[in-house]
């Protein structure tokens, strides 16, 4: 994912009928300062089945690499600034460039983005299976990377981007953003339900096996459905959920062993392994932008 993670869109915000707004001072030892806005509004009508919610997202000043950690939800990033983002294969590493409209789909590795590409920017934080009623695609042919949208929606995307970066306020672009979405929802691609109901109990790290005779699917049938759905495979589907959690649970002096039972991990040093498999660091290394925005780890030196 490229751009501000919407996770951290919620926490920053609150709520103010359907838009949830909040201005904020960089924290202490964030590696930006000055000014940030985040304003988060959820969707209404059937987009809100898809759709988590769409986010605007400014910042007074920004600058260096960061960890963008890794999540089972897709997204739609728009870079208003200018018409390009920048990801790096590892932390010295030349960019990858791509336009400034793309769509991020689940994925298992933290991927390191450009915080200066963050003082201006929206998206859309899709629900978990969300991302195919809106794109047209199964979610499993978008996660091998930033997709640029302009392969989805042709011409259309860099007009969009354009025309939400010339509108005259942050409401104004949300409400335009939310237009389009509406427009290019396919109900008929919606995820049924019993397949959401499983889904849902992925996440909340139910054991595979039993999530699958339920739904009295072979085990070939079931991970197909799922990374169809989804974009991962059911046991990376759980893995990153509790992995998610995790980070949600994590304070200033966090006790390891408390946060790993909390999060369902069978000891400390399972949870160790697995936060340094997707964060890319330890837990004793973690040291997020700032304790609202979680899911940003800056990248202190790339010498």
């Amino acid at each position: 994912m490229l751009g501000y993670s919407t996770y951290e869109a919620r926490r920053l915000s609150e709520p103010i009928g359907p838009m949830r707004k909040r201005d904020l001072p960089a924290a202490l030892g964030a590696p930006h300062c000055g000014f940030v806005q985040c304003i988060s509004r959820t969707p209404t009508g059937s987009l809100a089945r898809v759709v988590e919610s769409i986010w605007h997202y400014e910042s007074g000043a920004a600058s260096g690499r960061e960890r963008v950690l890794p999540h089972v939800r897709g997204q739609l990033i728009f870079n208003l600034t200018e018409d390009r983002l920048a990801s790096f294969p590892h932390p010295n590493a030349a960019p990858i460039w791509t336009s400034g409209a793309i769509v991020s789909g689940p994925r298992t590795r933290a991927q390191i983005v450009d915080a200066r590409q963050q003082r201006r920017c929206m998206g859309v934080l899709f629900r978990t299976a969300g991302m195919g009623a809106v794109l047209g695609i199964p979610a499993h042919e978008l996660t091998c990377g930033p997709i640029e949208l302009h392969m989805l929606w042709g011409q259309d995307a860099k007009g969009l981007r354009e025309e939400l970066g010339q509108l005259p306020s942050a409401d104004a672009r949300l409400d335009r953003l939310h237009q389009e979405l509406h427009a290019r929802l396919r109900p008929e691609h919606i995820v049924d339900e019993p397949t959401l109901a499983s889904i849902r109990q992925l996440e909340r790290g139910a054991r595979v096996g039993i999530v699958r005779a339920q739904l009295g699917l072979s085990s070939a049938r079931f991970v197909q459905l799922i990374r169809h759905s989804v974009g991962l495979n059911p046991k990376a589907l759980v893995r990153v959920a509790r992995f998610r959690r995790a980070v949600t649970w994590i304070e200033p002096n966090s006790n390891w062993s408390d946060v790993a039972a909390a999060c369902g991990y069978f000891d400390q040093a399972h949870f160790i392994h697995d936060f340094r498999e997707f964060a890319g660091v330890r837990p004793t290394d973690y040291t997020p932008r700032s304790w609202q925005e979680k899911g940003h780890v800056p990248i202190l030196s790339t010498t």
